[in-house]
């Protein structure tokens, strides 16, 4: 969880320096991919969860990139950090 919001923090200052979300959204993906390979071994839940995983992540940075100027940026920060604590 803490290794989570961590990677998240990073992430979001990675997209402030490329403007990539999907960038970041392969990171974070490929760290999910990576630690639930490592806790669990390879599976088909693994790879969905993978997949889920990719496209939530995604759509979460483009947003953060889309309302990079406006109030929204730091609702989305905080439930994006919520999101992450569940």
């Amino acid at each position: 969880m803490f290794v989570q919001l961590l990677l998240i923090l990073g992430l979001v200052r990675v997209l402030q320096v490329t403007e990539s979300p999907f960038l970041c959204s392969s990171i974070y993906t490929g760290a999910v991919f990576l630690l639930g390979l490592a806790t669990k071994g390879l599976s088909l839940p693994l790879l969905a969860v993978t997949a889920i995983s990719f496209v939530l992540a995604s759509l979460y940075f483009w947003l953060l990139q889309r309302f990079a100027e406006s109030f929204f940026y730091w609702i989305l920060l905080v439930v994006g950090f919520s999101l992450a604590l569940l």
